[in-house]
C-alpha cells in the first residue's frame, strides 16, 4: 500500500522540526524566564506585559508582508533565513543589557519564533500535500506540543543552573548548530524557484469580508487565551498556592494530549473536511478555563492542560485546512500570514491586559473564567461564518 505522503518524509520531518524549534519564541518558554528577567530589570507584572505587548504587536504588523514572501521565495532559502533570524533573536536575549535591548530581543523572538517558524512549517505542509493535507499539517504541528512539553521544563532547569542569560546562550547554539544544519539537510531537494508569482493579495480587504470577520475570533482565541495563561503562569500558580515547577510540569500533559489531538484531527480533516471539526475544536478550551478558574486543587493543573491540549492540537490541522478549502493554496502563504498577524496581535494584547488587570486587583480566577467565556463566543461566531457552511 503506497504512502499517502508520496515518500516525502524529509519534508514532513522538516515541518515537525520547525514547529518544534518555534518554541524558542513561544510564550511558555519565554515565560519561564519571566521572573528572573523582571528581577534583573526591576519590572512589575504590568510593565513586563507591556514590553511583551509592544514587541509582539510590532511582530504582528510586519509578519503579514514578510510571511507572504513564502509564496514567491524558494522554501529552502526562506527557511534558512528564518532560522538564522531566530538565532539572532536568542543571542539578543542573552546579551540584553537594558530595557530597550530587551524589547528588541522579545520582538525578534516573537517574529522569527512564534511567527515565521510556525508559518513556514504549516504553510509548506498545506501547500505541498493535497490528499493528505490534514495529516501532513498534523504531523508537522506535533512539533509544537512536543516542544511545549519539553522547553518549559528545560528552561526552568536552565534558570536554576546557569541563569537566564546562560539559558538563552545555549538556545543560540542549538539554533545555529542543530536547527540550521537540519534545515539544509531536510530541504536539500527544495531549492528550486517558484514557477509563477501568485496574484496580488489585499490583506485588509480579505480581513474585511463578512465570513472572515466572523471566523477571526476563533482563529485567534487559542493564541489569545493560551498566551495569557502561559505568560502569567507564575501569577496563576502563586494565586492558587502552587509551586511554579508543578504548573510547568503540566505542559508535559498538554504536549501529550496535543499530539493525540493533532493526529486525530488531521485524520478527521482528510476524511470529512475541515468544516465540521472546526465547529467543535474550541469547546475543550472553554471547559479547561473553567476548571482552572473554579478549582485550586493541584490536579486542576493537569485537567486544564489536558483539555487545552485537545484544542491546541486540533488548531493547526483544522484552521489551516479550513483556509485552504475555502481559498485554495495558490495564495495560502499570504492568507496564513494575514491570519497569523492577527493572531500575533491578539497574543500581544492578552498578556498586557491580564497583567494590568491583576495589578489593579482583579481576581486571577475571574480573569481565567472570562477567557473561557470568550472562547465560547468565538466558537459560536465561527458557526455563523460561511467558512464552516457548504
Amino acid at each position: 500500500m503506497s504512502s499517502p505522503f508520496g515518500g516525502r518524509w524529509s519534508l514532513l520531518a522538516f515541518g515537525f522540526a520547525y514547529a518544534f524549534g518555534s518554541n524558542f519564541g513561544q510564550t511558555p518558554f519565554i515565560a519561564v524566564f519571566g521572573g528572573a528577567i523582571r528581577s534583573a530589570f526591576d519590572l512589575s507584572n504590568g510593565s513586563w506585559g507591556a514590553i511583551y505587548f509592544v514587541a509582539t504587536l510590532a511582530s504582528g504588523l510586519i509578519i503579514t508582508k514578510v510571511g507572504a514572501l513564502i509564496d514567491t521565495i524558494p522554501l529552502r532559502r526562506f527557511a534558512v533565513a528564518t532560522v538564522i533570524g531566530l538565532s539572532l533573536a536568542t543571542a539578543a536575549m542573552a546579551a540584553s543589557a537594558n530595557f530597550l535591548m530587551l524589547a528588541v530581543a522579545i520582538f525578534l523572538l516573537r517574529f522569527f519564533g512564534q511567527g515565521l517558524m510556525t508559518h513556514v512549517a504549516v504553510t509548506a505542509m498545506a501547500r505541498e500535500f493535497t490528499a493528505a493535507r490534514g495529516r501532513a499539517v498534523a504531523i508537522a504541528s506535533m512539533g509544537l506540543p512536543a516542544g511545549a512539553s519539553l522547553f518549559p521544563l528545560v528552561g526552568a532547569v536552565a534558570v536554576t543552573e546557569i541563569g537566564w542569560r546562560g539559558g538563552w546562550t545555549v538556545s543560540t547554539l542549538l539554533c545555529l548548530f542543530v536547527m540550521l544544519p537540519l534545515a539544509l539537510l531536510l530541504l536539500r531537494d527544495h531549492g528550486r524557484s517558484i514557477a509563477a508569482a501568485p496574484p496580488p493579495f489585499g490583506a485588509l480587504r480579505f480581513l474585511a469580508q463578512k465570513d472572515m470577520l466572523l471566523a477571526l475570533p476563533a482563529l485567534v482565541a487559542m493564541g489569545f487565551i493560551g498566551t495569557a495563561i502561559a505568560f502569567h503562569q507564575v501569577v496563576i500558580a502563586a494565586a492558587n498556592g502552587w509551586p511554579l515547577a508543578l504548573f510547568a510540569s503540566g505542559f508535559a500533559v498538554l504536549g501529550v494530549t496535543s499530539i493525540v489531538a493533532t493526529l486525530a484531527s488531521g485524520w478527521l480533516v482528510d476524511r470529512m473536511g475541515a468544516r465540521r471539526p472546526a465547529l467543535v475544536f474550541q469547546l475543550p478550551m472553554v471547559v479547561a478555563c473553567l476548571v482552572l478558574a473554579l478549582s485550586d486543587a493541584p490536579a486542576a493543573i493537569f485537567v486544564h492542560m489536558a483539555l487545552m491540549g485537545i484544542s491546541a492540537g486540533a488548531y493547526a490541522p483544522v484552521t489551516t485546512s479550513l483556509l485552504a478549502e475555502a481559498y485554495g493554496v495558490e495564495r495560502l502563504g499570504a492568507i496564513r500570514a494575514t491570519a497569523a498577524a492577527v493572531t500575533v496581535l491578539s497574543t500581544s494584547l492578552s498578556p498586557l491586559l491580564f497583567g494590568v488587570l491583576v495589578d489593579i486587583g482583579i481576581a486571577v480566577d475571574l480573569l481565567v473564567a472570562v477567557l473561557g467565556l470568550l472562547a465560547l463566543v468565538a466558537a459560536a461566531m465561527l458557526g455563523l461564518s460561511g467558512l464552516t457552511r457548504r
